[in-house]
């Protein structure tokens, strides 16, 4: 055989060649093989939902932001996904939060930080740098929302246009801790939709999402979201890892 190739997972490509004995009877020949594997490396957006409540106390008497930042950032590689894989995936960050008053297309609706991320290796302490001063930030008293979907659309053209090398899979790391509003209307939180379809266009576009709940939205049942008129909670969770992954 030669010139035959088969593509790996995330883990890489696998190219095969040899050359083919005499298959009859006679010879009882067998295949030589040759095995090149080329290691494939994910970039991931690491995107987290920096609203007001993830910084209110939990039942544990600790916050979703700290809760997030010892399980991602934690220096001891040991404990720390960032600093653990820096050297294996070239990682991206950022945060989101929004006020009412914009439409979903308009810059207003959130405020990004860092506005445009950037991918590479070794990119803990750059990350550790913008996480830490973000935490600091009181929220100047106001009550900032969730407006996922303008998130997730804003993210994903800058991780469509990164050009790796080598090319890899390409992913959003979403951390969340409430139901998604949008830009015009932050109460009742009815953004699912919006957020559901930003997820299916990015995953259009090469790019998929994986979604992580924590603190309020797991806790705290139909927290500002209307049950009658959409679905919250793990259910939206569980709609969002779907069409993270092209699935219905």
């Amino acid at each position: 055989r030669s010139g035959s190739s088969a593509q790996g997972g995330t883990g890489g490509s696998i190219s095969v060649s040899g050359t083919s004995g005499d298959g009859g009877i006679a010879g009882m020949g067998c295949d030589g093989l040759t095995a090149t594997s080329t290691r494939l490396i994910p970039t991931v957006l690491i995107l987290v939902d920096n609203s007001s409540s993830m910084f209110e106390p939990l039942s544990n008497g600790t916050t979703a932001w700290k809760m997030l930042y010892g399980a991602l950032m934690d220096p001891d590689p040991t404990k720390g996904v960032v600093k653990s894989l820096e050297d294996k995936i070239r990682f991206g960050f950022a945060s989101y939060k929004g006020l009412s008053g914009a439409n979903e297309a308009d810059p207003a609706c959130a405020i990004m930080t860092p506005a445009t991320p950037t991918f590479m290796f070794g990119n803990y302490d750059a990350i550790n740098q913008v996480y830490t001063e973000l935490g600091m930030d009181d929220g100047q008293g106001k009550s900032w929302e969730t407006p996922t979907g303008h998130a997730i659309g804003v993210v994903t053209p800058p991780l469509v246009a990164y050009a790796s090398d080598p090319p890899g899979p390409k992913y959003i790391l979403l951390v969340t801790d409430g139901n998604p509003n949008t830009c015009k209307t932050t109460n009742p939180q009815c953004g699912q939709d919006a957020s559901i379809k930003a997820a299916q266009d990015a995953y259009a576009q090469g790019v998929k999402t994986v979604i992580v709940g924590i603190g309020d939205i797991v806790e705290q049942p139909n927290n500002g979201c209307n049950a009658d008129q959409g679905r919250c909670d793990k259910d939206h969770l569980q709609d969002m890892a779907n069409a993270g992954m092209g699935l219905p």
